[in-house]
């Protein structure tokens, strides 16, 4: 048991670490700027295609995708274990790599949003979060981005598309731990766990969905 709270440990810290590399930060240096500085204040990559174009804005995302799926395969592959107890033991269920990845993938987020290497000023995580759930639960993630794009393209409004793939895979991780029969315990495990990751994204996204409900939020207009 030692060992597994000590690998859980690492595998914490690491993610947060990891979460920490802020994409939006490093590449706006490179125009020798700090996004952080600029329209909404978001390091992401809404915010970087307004200010810098659309690939500096794609490969935000996409970094900051990559880190979510780089941090749950490092702890899916090399640091987490099963706890002891034995195969059967609601322990070694309800504490398996399985479990844990949600943990640590929040940890990844947390880093995001409070960046240990940059003053603690982040994003607001859902490229991220997209990323970790990939590896954790690659079906939630499909539904989450198509529903993304779809919403984008319906009210071409970033934060609009985002919280509403964010409900949508709340609900998509209930909706398939009821189709595959999961013990109810599992299916609300399942869906709390998702539902916390998702939660904290939709909470970084709280003034945009004031501006949201009182009709004030902009579309996304990409710098030329």
């Amino acid at each position: 048991m030692a060992e597994f709270i000590l690998r859980l440990v690492i595998s914490l810290a690491l993610c947060y670490l990891i979460g920490s590399v802020n994409f939006a930060v490093l590449i706006s240096r490179m125009f020798s700027d700090d996004i952080r500085t600029h329209g909404s204040g978001n390091a992401g990559m809404t915010n970087m295609m307004r200010v810098h174009g659309f690939f500096p804005g794609l490969i935000t995302f996409l970094g900051d995708a990559a880190k979510g799926i780089a941090s749950m395969l490092i702890c899916k592959s090399f640091i987490l274990i099963p706890a002891p107890g034995g195969a059967d033991s609601m322990i070694s269920q309800v504490f398996s790599p399985e479990y844990m990845l949600y943990i640590c993938g929040f940890a990844c987020l947390i880093g995001h949003a409070y960046p240990l290497f940059f003053g603690f000023r982040g994003g607001k995580g859902v490229a991220t979060t997209l990323g970790i759930f990939i590896v954790i639960d690659p079906v939630v993630a499909a539904f989450g981005l198509a529903f993304f794009i779809i919403s984008l393209l319906f009210f071409g409004i970033i934060s609009v598309s985002s919280v509403m793939a964010g409900v949508d895979m709340i609900f998509t991780a209930l909706l398939k731990s009821i189709y595959l029969g999961l013990p109810i315990g599992f299916t609300v495990l399942n869906t709390v766990l998702t539902a916390v990751i998702i939660g904290f994204a939709l909470y970084k996204h709280k003034e945009n969905i004031i501006r949201i409900r009182r009709g004030e939020e902009k579309p996304l207009k990409v710098k030329r």
